[in-house]
Parts: C-alpha cells; structure tokens; sequence
C-alpha cells in the first residue's frame, strides 16, 4: 500500500537571547492566540491538513507541538471541510492527534480549484484557496567538462583553486501560455540512504542578474520574460575531482541523480520565496541583526499559514 507524507512542515524562527548585565523584562501586550492552517495539494495524493494554533513567542517551548507549559497547540476537534471546483468533497477525518492532522478522501488532480474551510472552538472561521497547476513535461541533455573554480581554505586564509568535473544539464520545455506560470527546479542525489539537494549554478538571464553566476539548491523563476514560449535552462554542478565519483564508494556506481521542475502554484512560490529571505541557502536561519525581518507568507483568511500546491515532473540524468 502506497504511504503518503506529511508535505508540509512548520518552520519556526529561533529567538536568541543575549544577555550582558540586565535581564530585560518584556513589557509589551502578549498576543492572542491564531488559528493555524497549513496544507499543500499534490496530484494523485490525498490531501493534509495541519490545524494548530499559534503561542506568544515568550511561552514557546522546545516542542513545535507544545507551549513551554507542555500545553498541546494541536487542534483536533475541528472541522475541516474540502471543496474542488466549487464542490464540497466532504470533512476530512482526523488521523493524527498529536499534530492535528487531517486527511481527506478526494485524491488531487492536476487544475483542481481547491479551497479549505477550518472551523475550530474559539477561533473565526479560516479559510485558504489556491489553483493546482499542471505538470510541464521537460526533455535535458547533459554536457561535461573539466573545469577550476575556487574556494576559500579556512586554515591558510588563502582561496585556493580547485579542479572540478563541470556537468551542465540544458533544459527544454515550452511554457503554457494560458496561465501564469511559476517554477522550481532542484537536483537530487542519494548517498548512505539519504536523500538531499545538490547545488546548483546557472548563468541563465531566467536564474541570475546581470551574468553572474548564481547558487541555489532550488532556482526559483517564472515566465515572466517566456510566457507561452519554449525555453532552453541552463544549470550545471561542479564536483570536486575525488579518486571516485561524488556518492559511491569504489567499485560502486555513481549515486543516482534526479532532476525536478516543479511547477508551482502562486502561493506557493510566495512561500518559498520567503523561506529563501528568511534562510540562508545553506539552509541555516538569518539571524543577522543588521537586516530587516522577513515576514513568511500567509494566505490564510482569519488565521495565519498557507494552502497552497504543487506538480513535478522528474527526470533521472544518471
């Protein structure tokens, strides 16, 4: 029987304290509880709902799940309802008490108009639409060479030049025209049973200003300057030059690698865009003082979180 996930996780932004000489006491107003909702459809999967709700930042504890009293924030008496295309698709069931997660019975289908309606004890009536976007179908060759860049070496304080076998994976698809359109598009490896993201580099006018090269472990994009039109992608990755292939030990094949374009809808890419200005591309949160806070991207009405979804088509390139 074929297991499905929770899609989406809570990301909560640490609060550091630095203390020199005086505790400071917060004399502030402390904010009422919200209700959250967090959801993302995906084709030919069953929906899930996350209801919780929100702590002030004082009472948070180590838990997600739990205020710093070891009170639940999950939500599980209330009634969370699916429509698609207008239609109601009945209240999704309760399956996960300690999370507050709710499944509905409606598998999702590419173009679906989906709206979630969430009525909790205390709380207004929340509610999130978003659109389901199709799939777009994509075809890539790949081209490698030998290539130097270079790095920073901590130890001698000096940027040292390193060899690396350079792969560019040129990629081809035709953008709908009908619609607006967003995209992602990242690169994953497995190694010792772990799955993650490889980076990514591209100097494509669609991922990088001005024709400097670009990072990212998901390039983000639209169709802004393609709408309806077919596209050439340019990324690559650069591997370091080890006695083996990145991801296998020796007499082992090389790890498998898969590329994905997501195809996004609007509320989600909003919220990924904001997860990239609240973190950093090597995954760790900004905490720099010297920065303006970065709000994440809520599409929730009478509540905060996001409903929201995504297709993806993936392709194996080794």
């Amino acid at each position: 029987m074929k297991k499905y996930y929770l899609i989406i996780s809570l990301f909560t932004l640490l609060l550091t304290v630095v203390s020199c000489e005086d505790i400071i006491e917060f004399k502030g107003e402390e904010t009422a509880s919200r209700l959250v909702v967090n959801a993302v459809a995906i084709p030919d999967t069953f929906l899930y709902v996350q209801v919780t709700k929100s702590v002030f930042f004082l009472n948070k504890g180590t838990d997600l799940f739990k205020d710093k009293f070891g009170n639940s924030l999950a939500i599980n008496d209330a009634q969370v309802e699916l429509f698609v295309n207008g239609a109601s698709k009945g209240v999704l069931a309760p399956v996960d008490s300690e999370h507050g997660l709710y499944q509905s019975e409606y598998r999702m289908r590419g173009g679906d108009s989906v709206r979630v309606v969430v009525n909790a004890t205390s709380f207004p009536i929340g509610q999130g639409v978003t659109n389901l976007p199709l799939p777009v179908t994509f075809d890539v060759d790949t081209l490698q060479e030998m290539a130097e860049t270079y790095q920073f070496d901590s130890s001698t304080g000096r940027i040292e030049t390193i060899k690396v076998k350079r792969t560019h994976y040129n990629i081809h698809f035709t953008d709908p025209a009908s619609v607006k359109n967003q995209y992602g598009l990242s690169l994953q490896t497995e190694q010792y049973g772990w799955q993650y993201d490889m980076e990514l580099f591209s100097i494509d006018p669609l991922l990088s200003a001005n024709g400097q090269p670009k990072s990212s472990f998901l390039f983000l994009f639209n169709d802004n300057a393609m709408n309806g039109t077919e596209y050439t992608l340019n990324v690559y990755t650069d591997e370091p030059m080890f006695d083996y292939p990145l991801g296998a030990e020796p007499g082992l094949p090389p790890a498998p690698l898969n590329l994905t374009l997501y195809s996004f809808s609007n509320e989600y890419f909003l919220y990924c865009k904001s997860m990239k200005l609240i973190k950093n591309e090597d995954g760790l949160m900004d905490t720099s003082m010297f920065t303006e806070p970065t709000q994440m991207y809520s599409n929730v009405k009478n509540g905060i979180g996001i409903v929201a979804g995504y297709s993806k088509k993936t392709i194996s390139v080794q």
